[in-house]
């Protein structure tokens, strides 16, 4: 995994940059659920994603669904 990087104000790991987490009513629901939404670079691939979620957030992901 690689560091974590700023660069004008906007944090990226291996790549994949963090960009905000996607506030609607159907995301605060599956809060609940231990289940976020968040908004990352299209041309991320999802293992880049998992190993940056699980690195940022101290977690382990089961699932990442995109499209």
């Amino acid at each position: 995994m690689g560091e974590v990087q700023y660069l004008d104000g906007q944090m990226f790991m291996d790549e994949v940059p963090y960009l905000d987490p996607v506030l609607t009513e159907k995301s605060t629901h599956i809060l609940k659920k231990n289940q976020y939404i968040l908004n990352v670079d299209s041309k991320s691939n999802k293992t880049k994603i998992k190993n940056w979620i699980e690195l940022f957030f101290n977690v382990r992901v089961i699932a990442i669904n995109s499209y």
